[in-house]
């Protein structure tokens, strides 16, 4: 075990973003001062001094095509690129949350979307079923051990965002050009979005709420053609997740 950051702590990235630079030469995490670098190679050894490159930012993330960071330099939403070698930073042109493998493209998800051609009816609302019953059937509250009370809460927390989702959508910005597509109408909340590291047209994105009820993981074309459910529940309480 390694202790990188000072006593003010620190952080990694989310699961979903890249912590690392494309040569694995460089690991990036999160301090209350700012984002920091530290060499991979010297971890482990007293040459191991991590460096704070964009001070006060936060939510950064490694570039899959150059030594670059990405991060929201000025709090409004749009993205800065640090290069890691020179410390030049630059502003990216139209960019709007998350850059894509080749940097050509960013996507956005706008929560409030309108249906464009009244062909997205809302779904029926999902009843509200307390998640003591579908976790612990028969089970009093108080019978549970504090974990599993806590889970019990934690879930029942996330089931409400699933009873009576928005229409929400992806918005993908051409970072040459400028132009911008609304695609990928649903109903959902969708969360955790990923492009792929080797595919600039692919997105992977989730449902968020229970994993135990809802369809969780999908994947989308930057197009808004292919969206794609990737996995089907086969039995009651099924959980997938990613």
């Amino acid at each position: 075990m390694v202790r990188l950051t000072g006593d003010a702590g620190g952080s990694t990235l989310y699961f979903h973003d890249t912590a690392f630079s494309p040569e694995g030469d460089t690991l990036m995490f999160n301090t209350p001062d700012g984002i920091a670098i530290v060499d991979v190679a010297k971890i482990g050894t007293s040459g191991a001094q991590l460096e704070i490159v964009a001070p006060r930012a936060r939510r950064g993330y490694f570039a899959r095509h150059a030594r670059e960071i990405y991060y929201d330099g000025s709090g409004s939403g749009t993205v800065t690129a640090l290069n890691i070698d020179t410390r030049r930073t630059r502003d990216v042109s139209h960019a709007r949350g998350l850059i894509n493998s080749d940097g050509t493209l960013s996507v956005v998800k706008n929560g409030n979307a309108v249906d464009p051609d009244g062909t997205h009816p809302r779904p029926a609302t999902r009843a509200s079923v307390p998640q003591l019953l579908r976790m612990s059937p028969g089970r009093r509250m108080e019978e549970l051990t504090p974990d599993q009370q806590y889970s019990v809460s934690k879930e029942d927390g996330l089931a409400a965002r699933a009873l009576n989702p928005t229409l929400q959508s992806f918005i993908f910005t051409n970072l040459g050009t400028g132009e911008s597509r609304e695609t990928g109408f649903q109903y959902g909340d969708l969360n955790h979005l990923q492009f792929n590291p080797v595919d600039p047209s692919l997105l992977l994105y989730c449902h968020e709420g229970t994993w135990h009820e809802l369809d969780r993981t999908w994947t989308i074309r930057t197009d808004g053609s292919r969206m794609r459910l990737m996995h089907q529940r086969t039995m009651d309480m099924e959980i997938n997740g990613h």
